[in-house]
């Protein structure tokens, strides 16, 4: 970032130096797994600049980040998440985050910005243990992903690597969880994430995550198509800090929150998502309907025929 006159506007990530040998790096990986500590943040997006003014000092551009500009936020330095979330048809991983369960797990597939030829997936189990939580991931090609799913063939569609040595493990749990669990995918969400990382502290992060989007009941290839989806919280962002270590809380970030009257809470994208999109209440609906018409059609079919008009309208047989 660089100073301004006006405003802390994001700075375009410098360019690597040609010859210049990647360092070894563990906390900003996108492969890496970690068990960590999360504090969120519902922050108006009045206040984005602000907040960025008062972070400054303390964290530099993640390393992926790149310039970007959305219609919704304007000019950031992030990249854009993609995730398909799984759940099973009662919706479980969503009632158990209604109702705090403390200890529970998130299967997703997740990609960052659009897709093209060459470009990973990321097979996910994200878990939570009380207050902290932890992830395992294994990178896919994209175009593999799909055949993977499709027959369970690990050895040929994940490699563990230098960056992802458990990768072949994790890309094992999360087949095994989709699998045991007969989970489907329920939610596509999408967002712009303005990504830092402290310049002291290597394992802070700092996000904001805004332009929050999401489409129910997604097909893997809407992972590769921006798609508009419907927004989730406009007006909004919320702010992640995340640190792996127990006393590593950023004491600087306070004055800030104290200011606005910002406080820590408990905020899921997906539960958010389906929630106010009323995506449970749709599903059952529809469910229920379902069932009602095959009960109809079937007393029909046993009974000689809907009793009333209004049965055969319900087993859509039509009727005046």
């Amino acid at each position: 970032m660089r100073p301004h006159t006006d405003a802390c506007i994001p700075e375009r990530p410098a360019p690597k130096t040609s010859g210049t040998p990647d360092r070894p790096r563990r906390h900003d990986d996108w492969t890496t797994v970690n068990y960590r500590y999360e504090h969120k943040y519902l922050v108006p997006e009045t206040l984005r600049e602000p907040l960025r003014c008062a972070v400054e000092p303390f964290v530099r551009p993640d390393r992926h980040a790149g310039f970007r500009e959305s219609p919704d936020i304007g000019h950031y330095v992030g990249y854009t998440i993609r995730t398909i979330y799984y759940d099973t048809s009662r919706f479980r991983n969503y009632y158990d985050n209604e109702a705090g369960v403390p200890e529970r797990a998130k299967v997703r597939i997740r990609a960052y910005d659009e897709m093209s030829g060459g470009r990973r997936a990321f097979l996910e189990v994200k878990r939570r243990h009380g207050a902290v939580g932890s992830k395992a991931r294994a990178p896919v090609p994209f175009d593999e992903v799909r055949a993977l799913l499709e027959t369970g063939d690990i050895e040929s569609h994940v490699h563990s690597t230098a960056g992802s040595p458990d990768a072949v493990e994790h890309a094992s749990e999360f087949l095994f969880r989709l699998r045991g669990h007969a989970l489907r995918p329920v939610l596509l969400v999408a967002y712009a994430r303005e990504a830092y990382v402290g310049r002291d502290l290597a394992s802070l992060r700092v996000t904001f995550d805004g332009a929050l989007r999401a489409e129910p009941f997604p097909e893997l290839a809407d992972l590769e198509r921006p798609g508009e989806g419907r927004p989730v919280r406009r007006g909004y962002f919320v702010l992640e800090v995340k640190y792996d270590v127990g006393f590593g809380y950023p004491e600087w970030l306070r004055p800030f929150l104290g200011e606005y009257g910002l406080t820590r809470i408990a905020f899921s994208k997906y539960f958010e998502s389906v929630f106010q999109h009323d995506i449970v209440g749709r599903y059952s609906r529809a469910r229920s309907l379902a069932n009602s018409r095959a009960a109809v059609l079937a007393a029909a079919r046993c009974g000689g025929g809907a009793r009333s008009v209004a049965d055969r309208r319900v087993a859509g047989l039509g009727g005046r």
